[in-house]
């Protein structure tokens, strides 16, 4: 069976109506690269490219969290990177503020609920559906972000299967009863970021209780690798700063920061929950 074409990406037709000032104001679209990321960075040395967005159809080596890779065949998903020049406020902020904006340019397409995974994965149905990778240098007045954001927009359910994947993923088709129009979702996912980034420099908490009232894992029984330790205990909250909060089974309340912590088991899963 012949692959089914699907619009490219198109720098003008996701400027079309676009409503922001600072995400977006100049958008760049590659036909393939090793890494959005990667091109980003390359344009980090000139103040005037904060808001920088690169776009790719394709990446051959993209990166994930944990040293993972990003997989999508070509023009199945959308690959964004986002250059940041002037955001003093942190990375796992930063994180917060992407992961919100990403979880609401989806919920508007797809008929599944969307929630977010702490630190970086986005789910819909409790299958991974889009992620971040926030990267972070040393500037000369302030550090330089870099936000990756990949979301599975065309893939079908086998591409999944054969990919063996760490975690059930799903992507934006697989819950619509047409394909997503990925310039449209480009455009909305960069006013989302410019809106969220706003918010976040007014009033923190606002992120923060935008991502626990759509976090996956509030309430739900948790072990968390952290320094090469294992702790578990109940997930009771989100702190920018600190990291994910968590009544430990042993006693006592302990946060545990993105950059160093990895979650390695749900558990007391709801019924309503497929299995992995």
């Amino acid at each position: 069976m012949a692959a089914r074409e699907y619009k490219p990406l198109d720098a003008d037709a996701i400027e079309k109506n676009l409503a922001s000032r600072r995400i977006g104001k100049k958008i760049l679209i590659f036909r393939e690269t090793a890494s959005a990321n990667d091109i980003a960075w390359e344009y980090s040395g000139n103040p005037e490219n904060d808001g920088l967005c690169v776009f790719a159809e394709h990446q051959t080596a993209g990166r994930g969290r944990h040293g993972n890779r990003w997989l999508a065949p070509p023009g199945q998903g959308l690959l964004a990177s986002i250059l940041l020049m002037d955001w003093t406020a942190g990375a796992d902020l930063l994180t917060l503020a992407a992961a919100a904006a990403t979880a609401e340019t989806i919920q508007r397409r797809v008929d599944a609920e969307v929630r977010i995974k702490w630190p970086n994965d986005i789910l819909a149905g409790y299958r991974k559906i889009a992620g971040i990778l926030v990267e972070s240098k040393i500037g000369k007045a302030a550090p330089i972000y870099v936000v990756g954001i990949g979301i599975n927009c065309h893939q079908e359910s086998e591409f999944f299967d054969r990919a063996e994947l760490a975690m059930p993923a799903t992507s934006v088709d697989l819950h619509r009863s047409d394909p997503v129009d990925r310039n449209d979702l480009a455009r909305n996912l960069i006013e989302q970021m410019e809106d969220r980034l706003a918010v976040a420099r007014q009033d923190e908490r606002v992120i923060v209780e935008q991502c626990m009232a759509i976090n996956s894992q509030l309430g739900r029984h948790l072990v968390v690798e952290y320094r090469r330790h294992r702790f578990s205990g109940t997930c009771i909250g989100i702190d920018p700063i600190q990291g994910l909060i968590m009544q430990l089974d042993r006693g006592g309340v302990s946060m545990f920061p993105a950059c160093q912590s990895r979650i390695v088991k749900e558990i007391h899963k709801p019924d309503s929950e497929p299995n992995p």
